[in-house]
């Protein structure tokens, strides 16, 4: 029989049947304080801990109220990994509310990135600041390249060479802003690496002070690096270039133009290059002045169409899932017993999708009706205008070729693009 059953607290969520190991945490709410354990095998409730600790084994036997509770169940390195993961995270063997006397390990722990997320840290933290030097762009572009990225972007390139020239190659702009990170004698004695900034020398380089700028560079000391594998090196290249916490997605050119003519609306008097308007978009959207040159041609032009103009409308996405029953209802609307339809992006015109849906059919219906959906605007890419002024008068002979040796009918027609944004500016 067990003496006082109260005393201690368990709490098992329901474990899955085929778990191989689980995470355990026993707290013994008389000192407040809590040892943290894996066990590599399924749970039974009859292992208890196989903490070495005699601080431990004295506070367990003698405590009025224990709570046991498991954690998570998985697989015994995932278990063994998150065990260290949560000790190291408060440091457990040097904190007086655990009574565990390290901080996890052993043949189980597996973390791939530990290492690179601890470099980083460093870096991040400042731990290596010391080793930060003023580098002219002249060295820096001698340097070997440690190549993290799958492909060099040319167009970053460019904005790092825009925005310095926009601050008229201020030394001041460069060193706030271009902090390289490179490796000591990565290619032997005297010959370093970038592992983060190559876009960022070649677009100094290609500034107004592409011959006199100097630019700052962490030089890691081979002692340093040399510590770690290759892979976490380059894991490390990539976390210096790590994506943001908070998720969004930046406002794009397309909706600067639709601001810019919802502008020109309010206030006609306004031209769309006015300084007021160039100032707008380089201070508040961080614009290079190329691109707001940019920006500012695709408005004129936007602006001086006759018809689909941005102004107080949407562009409609049909491919997003929003519109499928919107779009299925538009297929159905003239399928009978004599037509038949399909809908096919202008981005992604097809002929073998379409043949495929004529085979389909098998010669029951004489009559076929092709809608086409127009991609949002990308960049250059204005892929209605492409259709109507490209692409369809070249398919079209195709069309009326296949479909009279079909003896059949053919219909291509195109789906809306815009709609009404909910405001009054149609």
């Amino acid at each position: 029989m067990i003496e006082n059953p109260d005393r201690v607290e368990r709490i098992i969520p329901e474990n899955p049947k085929q778990h191989q190991a689980y995470l355990y945490e026993i707290h013994i709410v008389d000192t407040g304080k809590s040892y943290i354990g894996y066990r590599s095998q399924p749970y039974d409730g009859t292992y208890i801990h196989s903490s070495k600790c005699p601080i431990f084994a004295r506070d367990l036997g003698k405590a009025k109220k224990i709570i046991y509770k498991i954690l998570q169940y998985g697989s015994a390195i995932d278990m063994a990994t998150q065990e260290r993961k949560m000790l190291k995270e408060v440091n457990a063997k040097n904190n007086p509310k655990y009574y565990n006397k390290s901080n996890g390990g052993g043949k189980f722990v597996i973390d791939p990135f530990e290492k690179s997320i601890e470099f980083f840290h460093k870096i991040k933290n400042g731990e290596l600041n010391e080793y930060i030097q003023n580098i002219p762009i002249t060295e820096l572009l001698n340097y070997g390249k440690i190549q993290v990225r799958v492909a060099d972007d040319s167009i970053h390139e460019k904005n790092i060479k825009d925005r310095i020239n926009d601050n008229m190659g201020s030394q001041n702009y460069i060193d706030e802003n271009y902090l390289c990170h490179g490796f000591e004698d990565y290619e032997g004695k005297g010959n370093h690496s970038l592992i983060n900034g190559n876009h960022t020398r070649e677009g100094v380089s290609k500034s107004v002070v592409g011959k006199t700028a100097h630019v700052p560079v962490m030089i890691i000391p081979k002692s340093i690096w040399s510590n770690y594998t290759e892979f976490e090196l380059m894991s490390v290249g990539n976390l210096l270039n790590g994506r943001p916490d908070s998720f969004y997605k930046p406002t794009d050119d397309l909706d600067l133009v639709k601001d810019l003519l919802n502008m020109k609306h309010i206030f006609p008097n306004i031209q769309i290059d006015a300084a007021v308007v160039k100032e707008y978009l380089r201070n508040e959207y961080h614009l290079t002045s190329s691109q707001v040159t940019g920006l500012i041609k695709k408005t004129k032009k936007e602006l001086h169409k006759n018809t689909n103009s941005l102004m107080g409308k949407n562009w409609i996405q049909w491919s997003s899932p929003s519109r499928k029953d919107q779009l299925q209802a538009k297929l159905d609307e003239h399928r009978d017993k004599n037509t038949f339809t399909m809908v096919m992006s202008s981005g992604k015109f097809d002929w073998n999708k379409i043949i495929a849906c004529v085979k389909a059919n098998n010669g029951k219906k004489k009559n076929f009706i092709l809608y086409i959906h127009h991609p949002l605007p990308n960049g250059n890419s204005d892929y209605e205008t492409t259709w109507t002024q490209e692409k369809y008068p070249i398919h079209c002979p195709e069309f009326v070729m296949i479909f009279n040796a079909l003896n059949m009918n053919f219909k291509v027609e195109c789906l809306p693009t815009l709609e009404s944004d909910g405001s009054n500016k149609e």
